[in-house]
């Protein structure tokens, strides 16, 4: 099956649900970033919605990426012998956002088509599938495996590279998923035009506490 990045959810989703942002300062001051410790006992969180993130990437095979956004709508974690035990999220699909410039308006292609399009049954259906949720069953040094459910589809996938950081008082999370499309029937209904379109769709998240 051909790896490439469709857009979407996370979810026409690819959610860019990245990969560790260090925070800089000036020369000389000290850097505000580094690794957390998670608690030994337990220890429950809600995550800040306004500062936590899933970015999403999709692509045209060897063309170009689409990339965007999604809001949380909810999300909690459960820390228990440092290691996140528990963990339920749920993400507002109404909120994808392009942030990409591929776009030729003379050409008819724009941002608010792409994603009238991506909400569209053609691909996350949004307005009989608002929703999409993960929810961590396992984690397992730098990977947490869970339930991905889109479009009402539930399958199993893997959040790797996860990172734990303490930035400004704050713990941090960082993790990225790649997942098949075609697991959750975000399929075009014109096979010549779905073959040009990623197999995947890959998230990269950050949660804030």
């Amino acid at each position: 099956m051909k790896k490439v990045h469709l857009i979407t959810l996370a979810l026409s989703l690819g959610i860019a649900f990245t990969a560790c942002n260090n925070e800089k300062k000036s020369s000389g001051a000290m850097d505000s970033t580094k690794d957390a410790e998670l608690s030994t006992d337990q220890t429950a969180m809600a995550i800040d919605l306004e500062k936590s993130t899933v970015k999403w990437t999709g692509s045209l095979v060897g063309v170009y990426n689409h990339y965007g956004t999604l809001d949380f709508k909810s999300g909690s974690i459960s820390i228990k012998d440092g290691k996140i035990n528990e963990g339920v999220f749920v993400i507002d699909m109404k909120t994808m956002k392009p942030a990409d410039e591929n776009y030729n308006p003379d050409e008819g292609s724009t941002k608010e088509k792409l994603i009238q399009h991506l909400s569209s049954a053609d691909f996350f259906d949004v307005e009989n599938y608002p929703e999409a949720s993960f929810t961590i069953k396992k984690h397992e040094n730098n990977t947490i495996t869970g339930d991905l459910t889109i479009r009402g589809k539930t399958n199993e996938e893997v959040v790797k590279n996860v990172q734990i950081k303490k930035e400004n008082g704050k713990k941090v999370f960082y993790g990225t998923m790649t997942f098949n499309r075609h697991k959750y029937d975000v399929t075009w209904k014109h096979p010549m035009k779905d073959k040009v379109l990623s197999d995947d769709i890959e998230l990269k998240i950050k949660l804030v506490e």
